[in-house]
């Protein structure tokens, strides 16, 4: 059993699971109006080749599959995604495995990689999806727009416990309409799910007042995350490359060089 996660940016991240990769919410290619508060992490030329792409959420700073037209493994690559929209996006780009997902599918990504595709939220007119990526050691629960722990619990009611969870945490909002879960909520996410190990995502963007509010990011998750001593915290820095599973960190904390100064 063997995980190991490269956060890119924002909800961007690279996971590899016994040797297979898949990457979330591509994004790649800095833009003017996107105020991110830290760099890009990887380049899309450095990616290896994927066992598949999974999207969450359409919105601008999640889903930018034209980054990824010199990704040379478009014509093989699998890419699950909540909308229409997206998977239009995805072909425009060259991408010819593009399929529409909906809540409650699964699919076989290899000979020891599924998915399930799990509920998350109507928000908008827009679809979003959650994941669980499935090896026969290892279960990860991916939700890059995650907001309620409703869907969760329904989910974890029909379902196993899930090893790792990378779960959103900044609890932006949209003209006072939540768009993702905070801190304390991505805690409770866990609890139900009964995830080991937190991999935050979801704390890149800068508010723009009154546009878009930003309720908290990883100062809040320390504090939220020491009322949960049976949860490791795993807080990456952009490009930064970790092994998750077959060792353990620190119980219950951030690195301290994570902490925001």
């Amino acid at each position: 059993m063997s995980l190991h996660v490269t956060r890119v940016v924002n909800a961007c991240a690279l996971l590899e699971l016994d040797g297979a990769c898949v990457l979330t919410d591509p994004f790649f290619d800095a833009r003017w109006f996107l105020r991110f508060a830290e760099p890009i992490g990887l380049s899309a030329a450095a990616l290896p080749e994927l066992a598949a792409i999974l999207g969450g959420h359409g919105v601008l700073d999640h889903w930018q599959p034209q980054a990824l037209r010199g990704y040379p493994h478009r014509a093989t690559t699998p890419v699950l995604v909540a909308t229409q929209a997206m998977a239009r996006r995805a072909q425009a780009a060259g991408f010819r495995r593009v399929e529409v997902v909906g809540w409650g599918a699964a699919r076989s990504l290899g000979p020891r990689l599924s998915v399930e595709v799990v509920a998350a939220q109507r928000s908008g007119g827009m679809t979003v999806n959650s994941y669980v990526l499935r090896t026969p050691s290892l279960r990860v629960f991916v939700g890059t727009e995650a907001r309620d722990l409703a869907p969760i619990e329904a989910y974890r009611s029909q379902h196993p416990a899930v090893d790792v969870a990378l779960l959103p945490i900044d609890g932006a909002s949209l003209f006072g309409r939540p768009l993702v879960m905070a801190a304390a909520g991505a805690i409770a996410a866990c609890r139900l799910l009964g995830a080991r190990v937190l991999v935050p995502l979801h704390y890149a963007l800068r508010p723009v007042p009154p546009i878009l509010q930003i309720r908290g990011g990883l100062g809040q998750l320390i504090e939220a995350a020491a009322e949960a001593p049976d949860l490791e915290v795993v807080a990456l820095k952009p490009g930064e490359r970790r092994a998750i599973m077959g060792r353990r960190a620190t119980p219950s904390a951030v690195d301290l060089d994570e902490r925001p100064r």
